[in-house]
């Protein structure tokens, strides 16, 4: 079964850091195989993006970035037109009670006004801008996989694993390298994440901000170009409508070079040590129409601390706990994963 799938909106965001402003606009096909398997191919997917105010602080923190070695995250916030064509392949079966649930997604981006610039040579400026407006080229992968196994008739055991990575092709007009558009970024931390860390806060690798405190300090969203994430989550009826789990989650993001920022880059033999892991316990509501989840989240292991003092759960207090000092507590609508 094929179905044709054309889409348009817009989308606000506001957050402490930016308030940025997107019009998108979609067309492609979903074909459906065996009920287990969906394909579905984006022949064309446009964003214009305008990021019409950003914090002096978040700034301020960019520009010192570009001028430390990243030059590429301050262009993600200029005035830009992405462009991609994408393919995503969902599998989901029941076998004997459990679920598998397994998604690939791949984007390519920039291709159409690429085919363009060499239709017509000098349409677009350079390889980076159109008409005033950034665009990009870049590739993305993510692969993402869900396995519940059920234990009882009102328990389960949920596991998740997902990678991604992101690379932006090409160079800009000075030689320096080309950026990923903002949302094409990876992050970690939030509800469906790394519930200890706050929503984007987590990483990259064992970079930090040290504040004035002298310690680590949270306040700006961190992307990067690879991500790795992995949950286990025991769920289990309590009563009536009432539900609660336990849960420990793993993950960070890292950049694919070196940008200037000590410990952010990937690396094959570190990264292992490089995982944050929180834990924590929650209270879901099903409500048959909605599900109210709330989760409280500590970090177990923080790794943009020096080594020696990165398992951070010896050291929290029953105070600290519930003070949220080195804790997290998350609303949501639904399960995490």
């Amino acid at each position: 079964k094929i179905r044709t799938k054309i889409g348009a909106g817009t989308v606000y965001i506001q957050r402490p850091e930016y308030t940025r402003f997107t019009l998108q606009s979609s067309f492609g096909y979903d074909w459906t195989n065996h009920k287990q398997s969906n394909f579905s191919v984006g022949l064309l997917n446009l964003m214009l993006v305008n990021t019409p105010s950003i914090n002096q602080r978040f700034q301020s923190y960019l520009v010192d970035l570009y001028f430390s070695g990243n030059k590429t995250l301050l262009q993600s916030f200029n005035r830009s037109i992405v462009t991609n064509t994408s393919l995503a392949y969902t599998y989901h079966q029941t076998i004997n009670k459990n679920d598998v649930f397994l998604q690939i997604n791949a984007e390519a981006g920039g291709t159409y006004l690429t085919l363009l610039n060499m239709l017509d040579n000098g349409f677009l400026n350079r390889n980076s801008t159109l008409n005033g407006l950034n665009y990009y080229r870049y590739v993305r992968l993510q692969a993402e996989g869900r396995y519940y196994i059920a234990t009882s008739k009102d328990s389960k055991l949920a596991l998740r694993a997902m990678i991604g990575i992101a690379k932006s092709i090409g160079k800009n007009p000075d030689g320096t390298e080309s950026s990923l558009p903002y949302e094409k970024f990876f992050f970690s931390g939030g509800s469906n994440s790394i519930r200890a860390w706050r929503p984007r806060r987590l990483g990259p690798g064992t970079s930090a901000i040290i504040g004035d405190d002298g310690q680590p300090d949270y306040r700006f969203e961190q992307p990067g170009e690879m991500i790795i994430e992995a949950n286990v989550e025991y769920r289990t009826k309590l009563f009536g409508f009432v539900h609660g789990a336990l849960f420990v989650d793993a993950g960070n993001v890292w950049m694919l070079r070196d940008d200037g920022r000590y410990g952010s880059q990937f690396d094959m033999q570190t990264f292992l040590g490089q995982f944050a892991v929180g834990a924590g316990f929650g209270l879901r509501f099903d409500f048959s129409l909605l599900i109210m989840r709330f989760d409280l989240a500590t970090k177990v292991f923080d790794p943009v601390r020096p080594e020696g003092q990165r398992f951070v759960l010896s050291r929290t207090s029953f105070s600290d706990f519930i003070q949220l000092k080195q804790s997290v507590f998350n609303i949501g609508i639904g399960y995490p994963f």
